[in-house]
């Protein structure tokens, strides 16, 4: 079920439908910790505040909650290579929620297809490879160039604990931050405040970054989405529910790409397996097919 990370029921339309499951009761402490957090930043930093929204599930989660606070709240939106529904999708939330958004742009005039020829394909996160490029000319950059610009200080994100092991590690890492050996610890605190998952001083960003929902299920942001009726990117409804993220409609960072995107845009698929065959002499399937034979 749509409830953990990397499962599903089998049913799509099943699937789909668990997006709109009642509010689940565990969420009711963690919402009180979430609008506390919304409200502490937007309290001592004001303007300097801004959410960072992709118009996914999450982020317009706490979106949503940061405009009741502040209805003119800064909003920044930078994604490397977009579903064309999210496009629409933005367009009307931005015209209907009045929101004081900038789109931004790719540094330096970077898109996805010349960071594909210069550095190749986005590859999968792990310990030793970071951010792939794409991620950081097209989303990473645009949005550190912003927060100087405009001297903020505190960024709002969607990010939640269970999106990958990644994000599960960041927030294990600081809610145990006391208990890290002493070579391992970068500070717990900034001006008396405390480190937690849900907020931490960035020096490479120079601010405050705030993960109100980090501890929230898929269920829990799920069911405040339906109780809420928070309006739902058309792309999450793409062949009764293929996509579980919904971010950059050209990603290969992630291990199930092929499978969705032969379905959704075989085009763009036959495309990407053409520039990876150039790259490596062997396509990415064979490789995860291997992969998930050994596994077995």
């Amino acid at each position: 079920m749509l409830g953990t990370p990397h499962t599903r029921t089998g049913n799509q339309k099943e699937d789909v439908n668990m997006m709109l499951a009642p509010l689940s009761q565990s969420v009711a402490p963690l919402e009180f910790k979430t609008d506390e957090m919304i409200r502490w930043a937007i309290d001592e930093y004001g303007d300097k505040t801004a959410v960072s929204c992709s118009w996914g599930k999450d982020s317009l989660l706490v979106l949503y909650k940061a405009l009741k606070i502040d209805p003119n709240i800064r909003v920044m939106n930078a994604i490397a290579m977009p579903f064309k529904e999210t496009i629409q999708f933005s367009n009307r939330m931005i015209t209907e929620w009045d929101l004081n958004c900038e789109k931004l742009r790719p540094y330096k005039g970077m898109n996805y297809w010349k960071c594909v020829e210069k550095y190749g394909l986005p590859h999968i996160r792990s310990q030793k490879l970071k951010s792939p490029k794409c991620c950081y000319y097209l989303k990473e950059k645009p949005i550190k160039e912003y927060i100087k610009r405009n001297d903020i200080k505190a960024v709002l994100t969607g990010l939640t604990s269970q999106e990958s092991w990644n994000r599960t590690q960041l927030a294990h890492r600081y809610d145990n931050i006391d208990k890290m050996p002493d070579f391992m610890k970068t500070g717990n605190e900034r001006d008396g405040v405390h480190y937690c998952s849900m907020r931490y001083w960035a020096k490479s960003w120079n601010s405050w970054q705030i993960h109100p929902i980090m501890g929230w299920t898929v269920d829990d942001v799920w069911g405040y989405t339906h109780k809420e009726k928070i309006p739902i990117n058309p792309a999450y409804f793409i062949l009764d529910g293929l996509y579980d993220r919904v971010g950059c409609v050209a990603c290969t960072a992630y291990r199930d790409w092929e499978h969705k995107l032969s379905r959704h845009l075989p085009g763009l698929y036959h495309k990407l397996k053409d520039i990876e065959f150039k790259e490596t002499g062997q396509s990415r399937l064979t490789i995860y097919k291997q992969t998930k034979r050994t596994e077995q």
